[in-house]
């Protein structure tokens, strides 16, 4: 997978860049060579997307436990500095 891109509804629209993840780990590897199809792909895709969500969503509370930014910020407020 290249480029993934995901489009949400964004009621900022700020259209900032977050942040950029390059994840190169294999699917399946139990050492031989074995047929896949559209559900084994499908399998492993789904395996992948979630062990990437996962640390996506831990990487992401981080980053909010560091900011600066209130925790009661409402859209389109401007945070006090």
């Amino acid at each position: 997978m290249v480029d993934l891109y995901i489009a949400a509804p964004d009621t900022q629209s700020s259209g900032a860049l977050l942040g950029r993840v390059l994840d190169q780990r294999a699917t399946r590897n139990s050492g031989s060579l074995k047929v896949t199809n559209q559900v084994t792909n499908l399998s492993d895709f789904r395996v992948l997307f979630r062990k990437w969500a996962d640390i996506s969503v831990k990487g992401l509370d981080n980053l909010r436990k560091l900011s600066p930014v209130p925790e009661d910020l409402q859209p389109g407020q401007k945070p006090e500095r």
